[in-house]
């Protein structure tokens, strides 16, 4: 039996059909289950809360329907559809605020002395810097993720 070959435009079909399959999901559910399989990818993929924020307010839902979409996408070779769709949220306006960050106090407060600014200003970069999906800068700077 011969393999087919998936071309790009197929894909990118089933990646838009899953889109909106989980947006009906979505919208049927309020919560998800802690064992759900997309939310435990998720949980080990290198996507952010922030990054679940953004999609949940592109979405319209909340941010554990978010993170199990973002699971569900990495499992189905699909993922390559988040970058795109976290632009758009972008583009929407749609904002991480340090509280959405994951990062200390104590995060704060070195990366305030390191940037040299005040430890408001350092949480205001880390937002930013996670909302633009940079948040490689801050791992980069404190040597670590958040703690």
């Amino acid at each position: 039996m011969q393999k087919s070959k998936t071309t790009p435009r197929r894909r990118l079909a089933v990646a838009l059909m899953l889109s909106s399959s989980l947006t009906l999901v979505g919208l049927a559910q309020p919560a998800l289950a802690d064992d759900d399989a997309g939310w435990n990818v998720y949980a080990s993929s290198k996507y952010t809360y922030c990054d679940a924020k953004l999609l949940s307010n592109l979405w319209g839902v909340n941010t554990d329907v978010a993170k199990s979409r973002i699971g569900e996408a990495i499992m189905h070779d699909t993922d390559n559809t988040l970058a795109p769709a976290l632009a758009a949220s972008r583009r929407q306006g749609n904002r991480c605020d340090w509280g959405d960050t994951q990062y200390s106090y104590n995060d704060a407060t070195q990366l305030a002395q390191l940037w040299g600014v005040n430890v408001q200003a350092a949480k205001a970069k880390i937002a930013n810097y996670l909302t633009n999906g940079q948040s490689s800068v801050v791992i980069g700077a404190l040597g670590h993720g958040p703690s």
